[in-house]
């Protein structure tokens, strides 16, 4: 396909996610206004329309290991701005998640992660970084898992960013599991470093989680640690067509 081709493509995928967002977007905040208990189920059909706008083709690898009923805290390696809608599709329980604080002015999505109870985060401040915690704790408490993207920001070349202590020591305090999630192929739809969206498939794995009786007198960089070497030997096997 030529650049220009290319680049229209990509234009039109943008222009109809953005009309589908547009429309149902609204919907989902009146439907989770008016039926909470129901938010999560509502974020995930959201979700599954926004990938089929964009072309991904999304397949999930579980695992297993996690305890049932009970709240654990995801980290991930963080891609691009479609990572929201791959981990809901891919998680049943009801979710919580960080978010850096300026996504919460953009105009639109700022509604929407308001709604769906998404927790600011501001890592300029120190305060910003342990009122997110505490505010995670809390949701942990009533029952919700919480998505942590540990880089705190998306990669540019496809490989993970250093890791920020923050999820590891959110879930020794919390005394939850830890659960590791790597996804491949969505560097090549899309990506920081280009707007282009180039439809293919998105691969998910959840692996065996950290147990919370294992990590708790460790240093939070040292389960850091140990989690980016799983997630990367993840990653490798996942290219190579393996299971991790």
């Amino acid at each position: 396909m030529t650049a220009l081709l290319e680049r229209a493509r990509s234009a039109a995928l943008w222009a109809w996610a953005f009309t589908l967002v547009g429309i149902l977007g609204p919907a989902y905040l009146v439907a989770a206004r008016f039926s909470p208990a129901r938010a999560h189920e509502w974020a995930r059909r959201l979700s599954r329309v926004g990938l089929r706008a964009f072309g991904v083709r999304l397949a999930v690898v579980d695992c297993g290991g996690r305890r049932v009923g009970r709240p654990c805290v995801y980290v991930a390696n963080h891609v691009n701005l479609l990572d929201p809608f791959v981990f809901v599709m891919a998680i049943a329980e009801p979710l919580r998640a960080i978010e850096v604080a300026p996504h919460f002015s953009w105009w639109g999505w700022g509604a929407l992660v308001r709604q769906a109870g998404l927790i600011p985060i501001d890592y300029t401040t120190t305060g910003g970084i342990a009122g997110a915690l505490l505010q995670a704790r809390r949701e942990l408490r009533a029952g919700f898992s919480i998505v942590f993207l540990p880089e705190g920001t998306r990669t540019v070349d496809g490989r993970m960013n250093p890791f920020r202590p923050g999820p590891f020591l959110l879930a020794q305090k919390a005394g939850v599991d830890l659960v590791p999630m790597v996804q491949v192929g969505a560097f090549a739809v899309n990506n920081k470093v280009s707007a282009r969206v180039r439809p293919g498939p998105v691969t998910l794995a959840l692996l065996p989680p950290e147990r919370h009786e294992a990590i708790a007198g460790e240093r939070p960089d040292d389960v850091a640690a140990r989690v980016r070497a799983r997630m990367e030997a993840a990653i490798a096997a996942l290219e190579r067509g393996e299971r991790p």
